[in-house]
């Protein structure tokens, strides 16, 4: 099969990745081999590929395929799987496997196992047009939700829609978003949709006009706050409301103390 390899982490400019013909894998117990339709590009997968994660041992090994948010439909299956079909579309995310013996994983809280194994860091991911997945950890997709559509939902849309589940939103709540790139934008929809009203504040133009398209009732810019605005209020007629404290001028979440006081509300930080 054809698969973009990273063969050693290094800057992107020297070209770490090469597009090879590699073996076709097969899947082992318990996994079923996927054609992969569509596989979104997160920003994890560009610090991997340039080594910013190289001392915290990410990848795993070298070479090794990136990618993990992966469509495609199921073409073989191994041992032991009874759950999934051959020729059902699904959907795979980072997490590969896990041991399913320890306190996290008897806890609903698999991501935090300890021996987990990551997809496109440890085992190779969907930068290929083949793809071992393990059948605990893989998910139908609905036919309609086209192939590009769906594969960002297993990276940026999970993380979203954990966020939103904890901070137990509901009508008449309200939250403020910080940030609104590939998950704040997914936040948003999943607040709302759990009946809460956003306010959004972020740097870009661009990204404040898309929170207003997708029903936002307060943008906010964060490089163009005034005096008056340091202390920024996010209205709403019922005590669920937000006081936010924020430094006037520009907002650097990096250096700058975002001071937050809350009324019985919830407030998440996405990345720009």
């Amino acid at each position: 099969m054809k698969a973009v390899v990273l063969r050693r982490p290094a800057p992107l400019e020297t070209e770490p990745l090469t597009f090879e013909e590699v073996r076709d894998p097969r899947p082992g117990r318990g996994q079923i081999l996927i054609r992969v339709a569509a596989c979104g590009v997160c920003r994890s997968n560009l610090h991997m590929i340039e080594g910013d994660w190289v001392k915290n041992g990410v990848p795993a090994r070298s070479p090794i395929i990136p990618g993990h948010e992966i469509v495609g439909r199921v073409v073989a299956i191994g041992e032991g799987v009874d759950g999934i079909a051959a020729g059902q579309r699904v959907g795979v995310q980072p997490l590969w496997w896990t041991c399913e013996r320890c306190e996290f994983c008897l806890t609903g809280r698999e991501e935090l196992c300890q021996n987990k194994k990551l997809t496109g860091e440890m085992v190779d991911g969907g930068y290929a047009e083949l793809v071992v997945a393990n059948e605990r950890h893989v998910y139908p997709v609905p036919d309609g939700l086209a192939d590009a559509e769906a594969a960002p939902l297993f990276c940026p849309g999970i993380t979203a829609l954990g966020a939103v589940s904890k901070a137990r939103l509901a009508p008449g709540r309200t939250l403020a978003l910080f940030g609104f790139g590939g998950v704040g934008h997914l936040v948003q929809q999943l607040a709302q949709l759990a009946g809460a009203e956003v306010t959004v504040i972020a740097r870009s133009a661009s990204h404040l006009k898309l929170a207003t398209k997708l029903g936002a009732a307060r943008t906010l810019d964060a490089t163009h706050i005034t005096d008056s605005e340091a202390d920024l209020r996010l209205q709403c007629p019922n005590p669920t409301c937000h006081r936010t404290f924020c430094p006037p001028k520009e907002l650097d979440f990096d250096s700058d103390p975002v001071e937050m006081e809350f009324v019985r509300g919830e407030w998440l930080k996405a990345e720009d």
